[in-house]
């Protein structure tokens, strides 16, 4: 998501430093409001001299806004439909397997067993 983001407005590197240093500034209020901070004195006062500084204006990324106009929709739904032939096509070939790989496949994997013995079924 981040990597369409990225492409279609390169301005978003500056979304992602906001997004960063509203993390950062969260984060370290947290382990102040700890109730128990194992940090020294001195990391505390680092930590609440960046805290009081504010958010300065950062906004975290609205991950839900990321691929709007995007294709992305469309190219997930061509992504699973190309995987779901791969699969079909990989265990197509499977039918009539060499005897070899009958073992391999029992030593490997419980699951692959199983498919193999669906196969050896439906090919009965």
């Amino acid at each position: 998501m981040y990597l369409i983001a990225l492409d279609r407005n390169p301005a978003f590197v500056a979304k992602m430093k906001d997004d960063d240093f509203k993390s950062r500034h969260s984060r370290a209020a947290l382990h102040l409001d700890a109730k128990t901070f194992s940090g020294t004195d001195d990391v505390r006062q680092q930590l609440q001299e960046f805290v009081d500084q504010g958010l300065q204006g950062a906004k975290a990324i609205q991950l839900g806004t990321l691929l709007e106009g995007s294709d992305f929709d469309r190219l997930y739904r061509s992504y699973r439909d190309i995987s779901g032939d791969a699969a079909h096509v990989s265990v197509s070939v499977t039918d009539k397997p060499a005897p070899c790989c009958k073992i391999l496949w029992r030593e490997r994997s419980p699951s692959l067993t199983l498919l193999h013995s669906a196969i050896a079924e439906s090919c009965a």
